[in-house]
């Protein structure tokens, strides 16, 4: 595994409460990732009952930690083994991780340098973590877990009316159902982050493309004034706004397809249009049209 790929599995896993890391999972990681992450404030011990893997029989089960204590009092770990009996693990290999969700709030705040205060406003599920500059103003950044959960409706409600604020979610992005009126720009964490020489990196360029689109589609979706004249005159900038749309993903769709990755595709694109485009862009436009596979089968059909 890579940093980055460390890094997607701790956003994925912060979505979910009580879940653990074991020593036997850790070891998987490359040799320094467990300190950067614990000295990033995205991993802390874990108070949780812990899990290990039976190494013992072969068959490599998963079972509970049971602790029992020595007659000098010192702790003793075992687990059960149905072919073996009771095997016993050392407290190293007993130990734990778990999300810092705190941390990671104060870590966003910080590398995002965003301004005002932060504060929680539900534990360990919402955070304001302050204000960003967008369009001539200020918007509020919150971070939200968990909002795939059964709960996600009264999470929503503690985010603010219009769907002004900017909701970053570590890796699920919700059903736009639950939110109880407009539906905010709500960005996964796993889009944008990334690990560089030790420290957590956001792209700000795909940040401000995703707020962008997100926009851009909650004013599709908008009730059009009950005037003929301006009706007519707003239906006509949405039609064109989705058309300019449509053209960059086709030439965005076109750009990958004679390129060998992402990154080659943005490059050649923005040096064509003068602008600059970002391969989170060519990546978003590949996943709108069903993805990769489907637009090269698209492709060939034609050739055909």
């Amino acid at each position: 595994m890579t940093h980055d790929e460390v890094l997607q599995l701790l956003l994925h896993t912060a979505e979910f409460p009580d879940r653990a890391f074991r020593m036997d999972e850790v070891i998987q990681w490359p040799e320094d990732a467990l300190a950067m992450f614990e000295q990033m404030n995205l991993l802390c011990a874990s108070s949780a009952v812990m899990e290990m893997m039976c190494t013992s029989c072969g068959e490599h089960h998963v079972e509970r930690v049971i602790r029992t204590t020595r007659p000098n009092g010192d702790p003793r770990y075992f687990i059960p083994c149905q072919n073996i009996g009771r095997v016993e693990v050392s407290p190293e290999t007993c130990r734990g991780w778990e999300i810092d969700r705190g941390g990671l709030a104060r870590l966003i705040t910080k590398t995002m340098k965003l301004k005002g205060s932060r504060a929680e406003i539900v534990s360990s599920r919402l955070w304001r973590l302050g204000r960003v500059p967008y369009g001539g103003k200020t918007r509020d950044v919150l971070l939200a877990m968990g909002l795939h959960l059964q709960d996600a409706g009264s999470i929503a409600l503690q985010v603010g009316p219009k769907g002004r604020s900017i909701v970053l979610v570590p890796s699920i992005v919700p059903d736009g159902r639950i939110w109880p009126d407009v539906v905010p720009a709500v960005i996964a964490l796993d889009q944008i982050a990334s690990v560089e020489n030790g420290k957590l990196m956001i792209n700000g360029q795909a940040f401000m493309d995703m707020i962008a689109e997100a926009d851009e589609y909650k004013d599709r979706q908008s009730i059009l004034p009950v005037d003929p004249a301006i009706k007519k005159e707003v239906a006509g900038r949405m039609v064109t706004h989705a058309i300019d749309a449509r053209k960059m993903d086709e030439l965005c769709i076109q750009a990958r397809k004679a390129t060998t990755s992402y990154i080659k595709a943005a490059e050649m694109l923005t040096k064509e249009l003068g602008q600059p485009i970002s391969k989170d862009r060519i990546y978003r436009a590949f996943k709108r049209e069903s993805g990769f596979v489907a637009a090269m089968a698209s492709t060939a059909k034609k050739r055909e």
